[in-house]
């Protein structure tokens, strides 16, 4: 039986039926990931005549757009993570499980996770992605992250320890490494983490740190591009650019970084220079969050899934993809696929 959509006089009549969880009669549709595509799609089949499972690692659902917030203190982790049992626990043909996904069984049509496996007539794989060091070791090692709200506070930790430390550092050397902060990539996560630096520097530093000389502070963005923010319009991210130099962001574009030391604190770019810093943070790409069990066809560039037109996944029956781990292709105005 196909997913089907309620529209018109069939949603009036399907809202007038209850339809519950316990009914094993009903066609069971399992969502993994609970992000915005997975989120928004499960209570898009709140009260239609279809058993779902959401399930997730966490419990929580995540604001991802402003982690950069938690990290640099502006706001706290339960401002932007939203128990999924609150999202969807009135609507009665939902329920959610907690559980690391293991495989998939396309063959058997199951799902196996770490709390058992479950049985379904339609997958839907709405995992998102994860941080790309792009086989970097040390860049793996060393660097920061900003994926996950743990990610977040271990950066804010980080944050607040660096200033700590460089206030009884003796050399300068070692106290400009500990305020110098580098961020890789110059998408919105990063330039939205330089903005709140340089924000920590100009309103923060002089108020609650008054023993560290603030003009030793410095924010770092790097962009392998010709441009910030690469995906949006030139206008936007000439904008970008401008306000970010105002307010004190050295901005580094066409620059691309080769390896880092995390024991002589060196961030070694391909130009062969070297930037000394102790705080070295990642946001210049990301791959799928793959599963295994899915044929090797299913996945594109980036370890995303290859999706039909109805996100049904390449060369496989009753799974589809949603949101950033889903990859269109073949529209000529996006070459490196439709953006979700």
């Amino acid at each position: 039986m196909p997913l089907q959509t309620f529209s018109g006089n069939n949603r009036f009549y399907y809202k007038l039926m209850a339809y519950h969880y316990s009914d094993k009669t009903l066609p069971t549709v399992i969502v993994i990931g609970g992000g915005f595509a997975g989120l928004e799609f499960v209570k898009k089949l709140n009260n239609t005549p279809f058993r779902v499972i959401l399930i997730d690692k966490r419990n929580y659902h995540t604001f991802q757009p402003l982690l950069y917030q938690v990290a640099s203190a502006g706001l706290s982790a339960d401002s932007i993570g939203f128990p999924y049992r609150k999202k969807i626990g009135p609507f009665p043909n939902i329920a959610f499980r907690m559980a690391e996904v293991e495989r998939i069984d396309p063959a058997e049509k199951q799902v196996i996770t770490s709390v058992g496996t479950m049985q379904y007539d339609h997958l839907v794989i709405a995992t998102g992605t994860t941080t790309n060091y792009f086989g970097n070791a040390n860049l793996e090692k060393w660097g920061m992250p900003l994926k996950t709200i743990s990610d977040a506070l271990n950066m804010r930790s980080d944050i607040l320890q660096e200033f700590e430390k460089s206030i009884v550092t003796e050399t300068l050397e070692d106290k400009e490494s500990s305020l110098n902060f580098v961020i890789v990539g110059g998408g919105p996560t990063g330039v939205e983490l330089a903005g709140a630096l340089a924000e920590i520097k100009r309103n923060v530093l002089p108020s609650d740190y008054t023993e560290i000389d603030r003009a030793l502070m410095k924010v770092v963005l790097i962009e392998a591009a010709d441009r910030l923010l690469s995906a949006m319009r030139p206008a936007s991210s000439k904008a970008a650019q401008k306000y970010l130099e105002k307010l004190g962001v050295e901005v580094k574009l066409n620059t691309i970084v080769k390896d880092y030391d995390g024991h002589k604190e060196e961030l070694l770019l391909a130009d062969g220079s070297i930037l000394k810093s102790d705080n070295i943070i990642w946001t210049a790409g990301v791959k799928g969050k793959n599963i295994p069990g899915l044929p090797e066809s299913a996945y594109g560039r980036g370890g995303r899934y290859l999706i039909h037109r109805t996100n049904a996944i390449q060369d496989v029956t009753d799974i589809y993809a949603l949101g950033d781990i889903a990859l269109v292709q073949g529209d000529t105005q996006f070459p490196n696929g439709h953006p979700q």
